[in-house]
């Protein structure tokens, strides 16, 4: 985790092996945990309960319907789950926020292929709880085009099931940090999502779902654009 004022150098290691997304976020995790290993041993305890407690479970499933958002851009304007579908497919990354280098790692990868995502006539588009000053603080840090919406007080995670606190232990090692998810997302609740990606068809049916408790793993979009042409 890093002030999301500043470059991570790490991020940039990671970045630079040229490597598979997996691999990027296991140079990072790494780092970070030789840095900062309180943090991280706080972070796993969180993970490990967590996944004993099958957080996640219940969200939306491969088969199942994408309960509709009505959500604003880093403009400020109201941007619906059905105007997007209305255009083709879409491809949804949820995100922790600007604070977060493995998010950022992610959306780089996203970025990487997101030409192949668009010949396909899809949109993506990154959810966080943050503010639209952070979304494009983030999208432009990373040099993204595509959609940055706010999900506020992490409503629409909560809706999905996918919204997580973070625990008053991990709040008190990370606020010194410069990490202050009250200032990033305007409300003191500390929650955050999941690490998740849905692939959604025009119909709003989800054809790919990847929900995962461990925020240090995520989704490797590199199939996306073949998963996308095999739509009906």
């Amino acid at each position: 985790m890093s002030d999301p004022s500043k470059q991570d150098p790490a991020y940039d290691a990671a970045r630079a092996l040229k490597a598979p997304l997996a691999e990027q976020l296991a140079s990072f995790a790494k780092a970070f945990s030789d840095r900062a290993p309180l943090v991280g041993a706080a972070y796993q305890s969180l993970i490990e309960k967590l996944t004993r407690a099958g957080t996640g479970a219940e969200a939306p499933q491969e088969g199942d319907r994408l309960p509709p958002f009505l959500l604003p851009d880093i403009e400020g304007r109201l941007v619906s789950s059905e105007e997007l579908l209305a255009k083709g497919p879409l491809v949804i990354s949820f995100n922790r926020g600007n604070w977060c280098p493995f998010c950022w790692l992610e959306l780089a990868a996203l970025g990487d292929i997101a030409e192949d995502i668009i010949a396909q006539g899809a949109t993506i588009v990154s959810i966080t709880p943050e503010t639209a000053t952070y979304n494009r603080e983030m999208r432009d840090r990373l040099g993204l085009a595509f959609p940055f919406l706010t999900d506020l007080d992490n409503s629409y995670g909560l809706e999905l099931g996918i919204a997580m606190p973070i625990s008053a232990e991990i709040r008190e090692l990370v606020e010194p940090r410069g990490i202050d998810l009250t200032a990033f997302q305007k409300n003191d609740a500390w929650f955050v999502p999941l690490p998740a990606i849905f692939i959604v068809d025009r119909n709003a049916k989800i054809r790919k779902a990847y929900v995962n408790p461990d925020y240090r793993e995520r989704f490797d979009p590199s199939p996306i654009p073949e998963i996308l042409a095999a739509l009906d």
